[in-house]
């Protein structure tokens, strides 16, 4: 039987697909939410600071409406920020961050699995706490558009 798919990739460049850079939009109702989360750092997570330039920073434009506040979050279809390693799951680093504490996808995540904090292990190393730091140690510009929008505390 096959599986009915719970959510959408959008990936809005093709080379994103390339990097596994998506946004997922999730039908709630018809996801296990015990199994939609990374609970470890992945070895390349761009939330670690090790992995620096490991993702081109236009990577990091295109996916900063899942760190922008929820109002404006609203707009781009308050996505979230996934795993790019596996997809299908939202990114612990995401989760662990400023970014991902504020946003509306890790909120109704925080409802639905108790204690989800607590099931998602320590950064390996040091780690970025928010998401307009990520971007711009990885090239985007400071001034650059697309992370006006992102909430830093």
């Amino acid at each position: 039987m096959k599986k009915k798919p719970v959510g959408e990739h959008i990936f809005t460049e093709a080379a994103n697909a390339e990097w596994g850079v998506s946004q997922y939009r999730v039908n709630q109702s018809e996801r296990d939410p015990a199994h939609s989360f990374r609970k470890r750092f992945c070895r390349t997570c761009p939330w670690l600071k090790a992995n620096i330039g490991v993702f081109p920073a236009r990577a990091f434009e295109v996916s900063a409406p899942t760190s922008y506040d929820i109002p404006d979050a609203f707009e781009h279809g308050s996505p979230s920020f996934q795993c790019h390693s596996d997809p299908d799951r939202m990114c612990a680093g995401y989760i662990r961050s400023i970014n991902g504490v504020h946003s509306l996808p890790v909120r109704r995540l925080a409802a639905q699995v108790p204690g989800l904090m607590d099931q998602i292990e320590e950064a390996p190393s040091e780690a970025f706490e928010n998401y307009r730091d990520m971007a711009v140690a990885n090239g985007v510009e400071e001034g650059s558009p697309s992370i006006k929008k992102v909430r830093t505390e």
